[in-house]
């Protein structure tokens, strides 16, 4: 029921509040950057997350490659590639990761550029609606225990209102699998970012 929809929204935003972690709710059809300062690199990232309503052509692929370097996107989050099948590929020096998807209106990705590509750690898509990118970064050449760390990248896509109006227990699940999710990266990132296309607004109804 809707009680316990709101219970599991609050839970996940009490950890979220605890472990410090980073959120960028974006809308569904706008860029949004966040200029994070990372602390221990001291250096600036700009994370974006981007609807893009179908991926599939090459002219597409091309055009967002275009926008992402215009707008100085290190890393964006993709939602709704519509891409069944997937693919993980280089447009121009930039690399594009898209996860095989089960429903063709859905599908996500990652959008990393060059300066980001030779960090990538690993990647893998939950479900549908969740999907990680991790990286590497090396902090201190000379000391071993300190190496690397790792910074994770949570991207989101939330169902649309009118499909939870009669049952919310997509969104339900999808809540219980983020806390889920986010009690095991906490402990293994350094950094943790959550962005992504909730479909949602902040407030009471």
């Amino acid at each position: 029921n809707v009680t316990i929809m709101l219970t599991m929204a609050e839970q996940v935003m009490l950890f979220l509040e605890k472990s410090l972690v980073f959120i960028l709710i974006c809308s569904s059809i706008n860029l949004t950057h966040s200029y994070i300062i990372d602390m221990v690199m001291m250096k600036e990232l700009t994370l974006g997350s981007f609807n893009v309503r179908g991926l599939s052509s090459q002219v597409k692929k091309n055009q967002l490659t275009t926008d992402m370097k215009t707008r100085n996107i290190d890393i964006c989050c993709l939602q709704e590639t519509k891409m069944k099948a997937g693919v993980d590929i280089t447009v121009g020096e930039s690399r594009l990761i898209c996860f095989p998807t089960t429903v063709t209106a859905y599908g996500m990705g990652f959008y990393i550029n060059s300066k980001w590509t030779k960090h990538i750690y690993k990647y893998w898509s939950v479900n549908d609606r969740i999907a990680k990118i991790q990286f590497y970064i090396k902090i201190d050449e000379n000391d071993i225990k300190k190496q690397k760390e790792i910074k994770t990248i949570v991207n989101i896509y939330a169902p649309h209102t009118r499909r939870i109006q009669k049952d919310n227990t997509e969104l339900h699940d999808l809540y219980i699998e983020l806390g889920n999710l986010l009690n095991i990266l906490d402990k293994q990132s350094k950094l943790l970012l959550i962005a992504g296309d909730f479909n949602a607004k902040i407030g009471k109804r």
